[in-house]
């Protein structure tokens, strides 16, 4: 399962992404 820190770091990274394209 993915922890909380992960989730949360990977949630920043794919709105990063979206506001990247």
């Amino acid at each position: 399962m993915v922890s909380n820190m992960e989730q949360k770091k990977l949630s920043e990274m794919s709105e990063q992404e979206l506001r990247h394209e």
